[in-house]
């Protein structure tokens, strides 16, 4: 076990004055004799009630929370003081603790004092009770003092060994990030559409997530399984719900942040709690894979349990390579991918997700007085993005059933913010400069803030000295791993490159052509997923990969990614795009 902070923990003790002053007294001196630090309302100026909000912030800053409670309800605030449901201070405190260890004293029902029942607070100790460890204390105040420090000893232990996990968690900060996020202050449109920020509760995939949660407690030291599907089928947000239901056993578990050292694997191995790494976009991150799979394969000091889910769009011959590289491998990967087909909701299920998303939506944005009915027979609604897209122009008052202008709608919106935002960030930019500096960073992103300027500086239009505050601005709306992001999900992005590459023939080869290495492999990967949907990707990737630089890096997304790259490839070839360096190159690439 760990050693406990630098600083005692501190306890909130709660009660009613008028009749239990003197046990919370026994209490107290209880507490400061075990060494905690206490916070108790009778320190407090006396200024007749403070807020509620003051009350449970002082509640929210200490470890912990010890109640009393006896015949009395105490102050019920109104909901002008911040009360709600007519609970009393004390049950206020109490629900302000939750997540926090947290413990009742009752007193004995049968014995009544200080002035009778005033009426009691039933609600609060049909909750209490749950907790409750020992006797009931009576109307002698000495009688509370055995029963909190059997408390008190309680909640220490249970706040060290938190304290002892919340410390091999943080040998894996860093490493792995958390599946779910607080949206910031500001925020594009499209946040509220992301699986990390749960706007919109989790919905559908029931059976899929217990069958991955029973694969993680199976009790075998280690396992590796790969989940594949199509762009918005929901595998980054399964992802992310399997991480919080393991969050609650005890585990480890998040996402496998990008370009990290060589420790990295032996940061979490060393926490020596059960983990699950997920790793997102699994296709283009073999090196990644495969480290996780050496430590595995080797299996010394591994002393709880690991996973590891990959997440990919398409089981191609990245996966079968992968399983034949190695021995060990081939153990580790006995699985046969787990496919997640589209999940296809039916009527009442569209109805009830639209009806999710209107409500998450609203509580960010607010509600409007008429929200448009929905419509949602097309099949394209049996998709859940589908669903969330229309919901999000029902609550500007707009009813769209097309893919189309589902895509159009939500990227007009983005570029409202875009709007607002550039000239708030002191920029002159016009509506065409912003969505191609957006799409920029969306088909390429960036590494690092030097890579982020660069990128914009590929654009004609910025080269004049614009680029450094254009891609501080883009950082701020879309970050990345370290560097640069894009617009998501994948499927708002895609179409945005699209649009961008249907405008301007050049866009595509301004952004890639002297691009990075890593840059290449992902506009290249990002072209290869647009280009299922939309012609003018289709056109740009094949004008891209008939260019003797591209073939080497289109060879490798062909691999990881699939059609329609590796057709466009074999098109360059039967028309001689190449040169005989670059033909030879690629045969010698050949398995």
């Amino acid at each position: 076990m760990s050693e406990a902070p630098a600083q005692a923990w501190k306890l909130f003790v709660s009660y009613t004055g008028e009749d239990l002053a003197a046990h919370a007294a026994e209490v107290v001196q209880a507490a400061v004799a075990a060494g905690w630090l206490v916070e108790d309302h009778s320190f407090w100026p006396a200024t007749g009630h403070p807020s509620v909000a003051a009350c449970l912030a002082k509640v929210r800053e200490c470890h912990a929370l010890l109640l009393l409670s006896a015949h009395r309800k105490g102050w019920v605030p109104g909901e002008d003081a911040g009360g709600h449901d007519g609970k009393s201070i004390c049950h206020l405190e109490w629900d302000a603790a939750a997540g926090r260890p947290r413990v009742g004293l009752l007193a004995d029902p049968t014995a009544v004092w200080g002035g009778g029942a005033d009426p009691p607070d039933d609600g609060l100790r049909a909750e209490v009770e749950a907790t409750l460890r020992g006797s009931y204390f009576g109307e002698d105040a000495a009688t509370v003092r055995p029963l909190a420090q059997a408390a008190l000893a309680g909640l220490e232990q249970e706040l060290a060994s938190r304290w002892d996990v919340a410390r091999k968690h943080d040998a894996a900060r860093g490493v792995l990030r958390p599946p779910h996020r607080k949206l910031p202050a500001e925020y594009p449109p499209s946040y509220l559409l992301r699986a990390e920020f749960e706007v919109v509760e989790f919905h559908g995939r029931v059976a899929e997530l217990d069958a991955f949660e029973a694969w993680c407690l199976s009790g075998q030291a280690t396992g590796v399984r790969l989940v594949v599907g199509p762009g918005g089928t929901g595998k980054t947000r399964l992802a992310a719900e399997l991480c919080a239901r393991l969050h609650g056993h005890g585990w480890i578990a998040g996402f496998l942040e990008r370009e990290l050292d060589d420790d990295a694997v032996e940061r979490v191995i060393a926490a020596d709690l059960p983990a699950l790494v997920v790793i997102d976009y699994a296709e283009t991150r073999r090196a990644e894979v495969r480290r996780w799979l050496n430590r595995l394969g080797r299996g010394d000091r591994l002393n709880g349990d690991v996973r590891v889910l990959l997440v990919a769009r398409e089981a191609g011959g990245w996966w079968e390579e992968l399983r034949t590289e190695e021995a060990e491998y081939e153990l580790l990967l006995h699985h046969d991918p787990a496919r997640l087909a589209p999940l296809t909701l039916d009527p009442a299920s569209r109805v009830e997700l639209f009806g999710k998303a209107l409500e998450g939506f609203a509580r960010e944005v607010g509600t409007p007085d008429d929200p448009a009915a929905a419509r949602l027979d097309a099949d394209l609604f049996a998709d859940a993005l589908w669903v969330l897209l229309a919901a999000r122009a029902a609550l500007d008052g707009r009813t769209l059933d097309a893919a189309d202008d589902l895509l159009r709608d939500q990227i007009d919106r983005e570029s409202r913010f875009w709007r607002r935002s550039a000239k708030e960030a002191g920029l002159t930019l016009t509506a065409d400069e912003q969505r191609r500096a957006v799409a920029a960073a969306t088909l390429a992103g960036a590494d690092s803030r030097d890579d982020a300027v660069a990128l914009v500086e590929r654009l004609p239009e910025f080269r004049a000295g614009r680029a450094l505050p254009i891609a501080s601005w883009l950082r701020r709306q879309y970050p990345g791993d370290g560097g640069l992001g894009g617009l998501q999900p994948d499927l708002l992005g895609e179409a945005l490159v699209a649009r961008s590459a249907a405008a301007d023939p050049d866009f595509v080869p301004d952004v890639v052509i002297t691009a990075s290495d890593h840059q290449v492999l992902h506009a290249l990967t990002m072209l290869t997923r647009s280009a299922r949907f939309h012609d003018s990707s289709k056109l740009a990737l094949g004008r891209l990969v008939a260019r003797s630089e591209m073939a080497l890096p289109a060879m490798r997304v062909a691999q990881e990614t699939g059609d329609p790259i590796g057709v466009l490839l074999a098109e360059a070839v039967a028309a001689e795009a190449f040169d005989e360096t670059t033909r030879s190159a690629m045969l010698g690439r050949l398995p």
